[in-house]
């Protein structure tokens, strides 16, 4: 089989309203069903979502790897002249690790020991946003936060998996951006604790992608660099070996709950900068920019929109 050399990414894109799975190669894209058609090779099915192709992960990636390695120079289309979509849309699950970098525990003011991941989950239809997209800012919310995260992509069914077998299941990284209200992190209801609904669940919260990069690009996902910054600042800088729950250990704890299928997310927490752990404290305010950027994933770039107003992409 004939493989790309040079990295290649896997996205969602909207094109004359019409969705397509693309694929990214040094800073160009190319439409799976155009390159598969140029290049004259098969596709497993007809008209496949990203999602869809998850879910047959085998049969595709090798397919899309002769894609990637086939498609010539300077023939492509310029990422400005279409509009992303969140990578995976509609995932059956999003799942999130919160407190699993020691530095952010301690910004936070948390103190615990603790023997296994803290996990949440997210309502991913309408949670995720994509790549210049629009994080809400709910009428509702005072204090708008920002967590930069690793996520993973899974490629195949994981249930009760053990050890550095695990990693098998995961088709790829790629960044997203916890956001959280911390006005209701605050709020603490007696016997019961945060309200975590309120806290992580609103609409667009969840800034993800805008592609999938494969995870035979990303050697040791556990020695990454990650940072984000707020309109050119930046707030957080720091290493995915600096997690308190290893990759393994959090697919090992979440697969032993809930059995993880293809096109499934798991964020695997961020690390110390966030604004609520700042003196003096900051929050996201409309027309903010948020950029994350995780080593050999793609630029993840988001604007604050305004308080319960939603509007089209800002940029392309």
């Amino acid at each position: 089989m004939e493989t790309s050399a040079a990295p290649w990414r896997l996205g969602s894109i909207r094109q004359h309203d019409v969705r397509k799975p693309v694929i990214e190669l040094g800073g160009a894209i190319y439409g799976v069903p155009e390159a598969a058609a140029t290049a004259g090779v098969g596709l497993p099915r007809d008209s496949a979502s990203v999602l869809e192709m998850l879910q047959e992960w085998p049969a595709w990636l090798p397919v899309l790897e002769q894609l990637a390695a086939s498609q010539p120079e300077g023939e492509n289309t310029p990422i400005e002249d279409v509009t992303w979509l969140p990578p995976v849309l509609f995932p059956g699950k999003l799942v999130c690790v919160g407190a699993n970098y020691q530095d952010h525990m301690a910004e936070m003011g948390i103190r615990v020991e603790q023997s296994r991941p803290f996990v949440f989950l997210k309502p991913a239809a309408t949670s995720l946003v994509a790549h210049c997209g629009e994080i809400s800012a709910p009428a509702q919310v005072a204090w708008l936060d920002w967590e930069a995260e690793l996520a993973l992509v899974i490629g195949s069914t994981l249930r009760d998996g053990q050890g550095a077998e695990v990693l098998d299941a995961v088709a790829g990284y790629t960044s997203l951006n916890d956001i959280s209200a911390r006005d209701w992190a605050e709020e603490l209801l007696p016997g019961l604790g945060q309200d975590w609904f309120m806290h992580k669940a609103f609409d667009h919260f969840t800034p993800m992608g805008p592609t999938i990069t494969p995870a035979r690009f990303v050697p040791d996902p556990q020695a990454l660099s990650i940072t984000l910054t707020v309109n050119g600042t930046l707030k957080q800088r720091s290493n995915t070996a600096q997690m308190i729950f290893t990759i393994i250990e959090i697919l090992e704890h979440v697969s032993s709950i809930t059995t993880l299928e293809p096109g499934d997310i798991v964020a695997t927490g961020s690390p110390a900068g966030v604004g609520y752990g700042r003196d003096p404290r900051e929050t996201l305010v409309p027309g903010d920019e948020v950029v994350v950027r995780i080593d050999g994933l793609s630029e993840l770039r988001s604007t604050v929109g305004q308080r319960g107003v939603r509007h089209a992409l800002l940029c392309r």
